[in-house]
């Protein structure tokens, strides 16, 4: 039609005669696909929507990733383009880009996936869309900081938008969630307690660094590698236990320099067994190289998809470690990591190290037998550390300014 029509019966049916008469002639022509849909804009405060799929790479008419984004940048503040990409020869960097720019989100449906099953589940989504521009702010005392998401998406009928972030300050602070719902702006206020600590739900502290962890991934794939984001990105996985095959090998090239300069005793790394598996840890290494450099191909749909599980995790259960860093001895490697309330801890054959233990190399260390009677008192004196023991009879674990090093 060259314009938007209402969507009748009979105009519904000319669409699909339409449609059936399409001839693939081989060609991607992405930008112009994308200016003429986006020329259909009308003005008004209603949502427009821009779904775009695409099986390929630019062949056509403008080729130039940035170009492609900066254009699509040009839009209002009410258009969305959201990106499927089908198959693996598709450039994932710059469909990431686009639902960047415009604040939505894009999939990806790799070969065996059924393609009708995600389109329709998208559409059942998107089709009753609630409230727009959302924001989350919070009162005078409290200010919050790596807020993931950073940018909030739309809010749909059915919804729910769960925000992780860190916080300063304490005490009662307003939280206001605000948007624009059919052209006006909605406020919603509410009061919120911010302790200065709380041990009871040490679990969130995990599914914000996991998603913190996709984002900064996220950014080493579409915006190149720094020392930065690297150390970051390690820390945060180290100290939280997400072991992915991506992590762990940023874990082990970051383990075997502070060994190396004498940073840190062998003792204390968490993934020592990894370390000795030079076939696994070659394919980690090759994995995050492909990671950071490929924009198109399996391993490129991939790796943006298990960052995305990242940065969307929304339950404890779901932030169990990944999958994929192979055997050995029967065991896997990403099953070597468990998480009990604030602490993480590594098994390294018979033992398990206390992830803090690294930040504390020349703490007071203090050797306990299993079982005896300095070690009921250690229980006695901090009774916390009751579930942190119970992980193993052979444990390193700091508590306050000392090590313990427990053993059979």
């Amino acid at each position: 039609f060259n314009a938007l029509k209402p969507a009748t019966p009979e105009n519904r049916k000319a669409a699909q005669g339409f449609l059936d008469g399409l001839k693939a002639m081989g060609g991607t022509a992405i930008d112009e696909a994308l200016q003429k849909a986006l020329a259909l804009r009308q003005g008004g405060e209603r949502p427009f929507v821009v779904i775009f799929l695409t099986d390929g790479q630019p062949t056509i008419g403008e080729r130039d990733d940035d170009a492609i984004v900066a254009k699509a940048r040009k839009t209002d503040a009410a258009t969305r383009v959201f990106c499927f990409g089908i198959g693996t020869d598709v450039n994932t960097h710059l469909l990431d880009r686009i639902t960047e720019a415009t604040r939505s989100s894009s999939q990806y449906v790799l070969p065996e996936e059924d393609l009708e099953v995600k389109l329709s589940s998208f559409w059942g989504r998107i089709q009753a869309p609630v409230m727009t521009d959302v924001k989350v702010t919070f009162g005078e005392g409290v200010k919050a900081s790596k807020i993931h998401p950073g940018v909030l998406g739309d809010l749909f009928r059915g919804d729910q938008l769960m925000v992780f972030g860190r916080y300063s300050g304490s005490g009662p602070a307003a939280v206001t969630v605000e948007g624009r719902f059919q052209g006006e702006v909605r406020r919603f206020v509410m009061e919120g307690i911010f302790p200065d600590e709380s041990r009871e739900r040490a679990w969130v502290g995990r599914l914000w660094a996991s998603r913190r962890v996709g984002w900064l991934l996220d950014e080493i794939r579409l915006r190149g590698e720094s020392a930065e984001l690297k150390d970051e990105v390690t820390a945060l996985a180290r100290e939280f236990g997400i072991v992915t095959p991506y992590t762990a090998y940023l874990i082990l090239e970051d383990e075997r320099k502070q060994v190396a300069f004498g940073q840190m005793r062998p003792g204390a790394a968490a993934l020592r067994e990894m370390a000795a598996d030079a076939e696994v840890q070659d394919r980690s290494r090759d994995g995050y190289e492909a990671f950071k450099e490929e924009k198109s191909g399996r391993n490129a749909v991939e790796g943006r998809n298990d960052t995305d599980k990242l940065k969307q995790l929304d339950s404890y259960a779901s932030a169990a470690p990944a999958a994929g860093l192979g055997k050995r001895g029967g065991g896997n490697y990403a099953q070597q990591c468990r998480n009990l309330g604030s602490k993480t801890f590594y098994q390294n054959g018979k033992d398990w190290v206390d992830a803090d233990v690294q930040k504390c190399p020349s703490a007071r260390r203090v050797q306990v037998k299993f079982a005896s009677e300095e070690y009921f008192e250690l229980c006695r004196k901090v009774p916390e550390a009751a579930p942190w023991l119970s992980v193993g009879q052979n444990l390193q674990i700091a508590l306050g300014d000392s090590v313990y090093e427990i053993t059979e």
